[in-house]
């Protein structure tokens, strides 16, 4: 039985290998990449020839109302997780107040009424 496998397990790799071989030394891939190769470099020499195209264009005009660069982006988030979070803290300090408000703690010194009747287990 171990040596079937060990057969089949060969066969298997040698195979992979082929099929990766051919993949490799595909005459058809080698000239579809190489047309492809020569599209990419004409059309970077004809854009390289164009007069009309303006460079300055290109760059992003800061007093322009464009779009918010990628660190602007993280500015504005930053502020809003930032504001955010304090509005909560501010709630977290104001709810001990708001709590003391709503059910006042009895006044030191003042009897409380028995409990006892009212109470578990009696």
């Amino acid at each position: 039985m171990k040596v079937l496998s060990r057969i089949v397990l060969a066969v298997v790799a040698a195979g992979s290998c082929a099929a990766a071989g051919a993949q490799y030394s595909d005459s058809a891939d080698m000239e579809r990449r190489a047309r492809n190769r020569e599209e990419a470099i004409a059309n970077h020499e004809r854009m390289q020839q164009r007069a009309d195209m303006q460079r300055h264009d290109t760059h992003r005009n800061k007093s322009h109302d464009a779009d918010s660069t990628v660190g602007q982006k993280i500015d504005q988030g930053t502020r809003a997780t930032s504001d955010f979070t304090h509005r909560q803290l501010n709630k977290v300090r104001n709810f001990g107040d708001r709590q003391q408000s709503k059910y006042a703690a009895p006044n030191p010194g003042t009897p409380e009424p028995d409990k006892a009747p009212h109470a578990i287990g009696k």
